[in-house]
């Protein structure tokens, strides 16, 4: 019995729908920025960085530098300190993030006391990811990432030899709030402009008080807000700069 005819009738059934049918656009693939949702869903990208700098992979001999912009557009670190000769600049490249584009319940949401999609920012997200090596044991480098004419500077110490550490430093961060909905909810440790305190709410120190003196006072939403005591005693206290809460760290 020959089968040929009926082979080939079922290879065109096959092949003249797919050939036929429309080339899929560039805002179906996945991957890329012409994926995410439609600009109008949220704001339009904005220069400068989404994600201030952050440290990553820390060595004794190397460093990684983390940041995430609205554009594509590269961003350049210079990075001073021991052993670096002329390999201390360098340009990032910019990796699209599709993983952190809005979800259609995150677009949908709506929260009682807010305007819907005001907490939303761009759908357009890259980070940018430079590594520097050679770097010496147990220095300290500062460092400025300049992300479309905005600039941010910090400094770190990398990490001793193996067999030449004395003691281990911790860093206490913590942030158990969600956002955006945590905006409209009691937040005791600071006034609410939605809610308020709760009834039962102990009244807190002020400024000049006992424990402003000691670990001082911050302000958010034109209050005055505590810094709260994480260890006791601190050996040195900065201020995050995404939270604005305090990070204690001690030996």
């Amino acid at each position: 019995m020959n089968n040929k005819p009926l082979s080939a009738a079922l290879a065109a059934a096959v092949l003249i729908p797919l050939v036929l049918a429309p080339a899929a656009s560039a805002a179906a693939l996945p991957g890329t920025a012409a994926s995410a949702l439609p600009a109008a869903t949220a704001k339009s990208p904005e220069p400068g960085f989404r994600v201030l700098p952050y440290l990553q992979a820390p060595a004794a001999t190397s460093m990684t530098i983390n940041w995430i912009s609205e554009t594509d557009e590269p961003g350049t670190i210079s990075l001073s300190g021991p052993g670096l000769g002329k390999s201390g600049k360098q340009s990032s490249a910019p990796q699209y993030l599709d993983l952190m584009e809005y979800t259609r319940a995150e677009l949908d949401q709506q929260i009682e006391g807010l305007e819907q999609r005001s907490w939303l920012k761009s759908n357009s997200n890259y980070k940018h990811s430079v590594t520097f090596q050679g770097l010496l044991p147990g220095k300290s480098y500062n460092y400025t990432v300049t992300q479309s004419g905005e600039t941010h500077s910090a400094a770190f110490k990398t990490a001793p030899k193996g067999e030449a550490w004395k003691n281990v430093r911790i860093i206490a961060f913590s942030d158990s709030e969600t956002e955006p909905r945590g905006r409209t909810e009691h937040r005791e440790w600071e006034l609410s402009p939605v809610n308020g305190y709760t009834a039962d709410s102990i009244q807190r120190p002020g400024a000049g008080s006992k424990w402003d003196q000691q670990f001082g006072m911050t302000t958010r939403n034109g209050e005055p807000t505590l810094r709260y005591r994480w260890t006791s005693p601190p050996h040195s206290t900065r201020t995050s700069s995404t939270s604005k809460l305090p990070i204690r760290t001690w030996s």
